[in-house]
């Protein structure tokens, strides 16, 4: 699991932080619409979901001097539910995100970024090298159990670093925002 949510989440977190979405004193206005509906765009320059109805898609893509990533998909959503997170009893929204397609690639460009990778044998691959794309599709591209809340400043997801509870959803909700396009 840890190669599925952990060195995922800590690399996509220190890019989006490289880049400066992780600040939520940049964040905008929540846009048009229902402030409370996930119906609509949400968006932060890197990252990209979109929801309709009971449907989800999501594309991700960036380039940096330390690493190329790239994530597109989509698929089916339930709505389950509500609960509280601490430590500001926050009442969040529980979903599980079903993909019918998806697709993911990874290229590091730095020699640090390629040992951690080999040597926690990321996606299953313990043969990584500097500037070689690789499919993690299997590492990105998996139904999951998530949560997330609409604040006045956007959105936030789950953040599974911070532990998951007994029914597989996120304990915790991310530091960055997506905001409504």
């Amino acid at each position: 699991m840890l190669q599925k949510t952990g060195l995922y989440s800590v690399a996509v977190t220190a890019v989006l932080l490289l880049v400066g979405c992780g600040d939520s004193d940049t964040a905008g206005d929540i846009g048009t619409g229902d402030p409370l509906s996930l119906d609509g765009t949400w968006s932060n320059g890197l990252e990209t979901k979109t929801f309709s109805d009971t449907n989800f898609s999501t594309a991700m893509a960036f380039d940096t001097s330390d690493m190329q990533y790239d994530v597109n998909g989509s698929g089916t959503l339930d709505i389950n539910g509500t609960k509280q997170i601490q430590p500001n009893d926050i009442t969040v929204t529980k979903i599980e995100l079903t993909y019918t397609s998806c697709s993911s690639t990874t290229t590091y460009k730095r020699q640090d970024l390629v040992d951690n990778a080999n040597t926690f044998a990321y996606c299953g691959y313990n043969d990584w090298l500097i500037d070689v794309q690789k499919d993690t599709s299997a590492c990105a591209c998996f139904d999951k159990k998530d949560i997330y809340n609409i604040d006045t400043t956007g959105i936030r997801f789950g953040d599974y670093d911070l532990g998951v509870d007994a029914d597989g959803y996120p304990e915790g909700l991310s530091t960055y925002y997506l905001y409504r396009q």
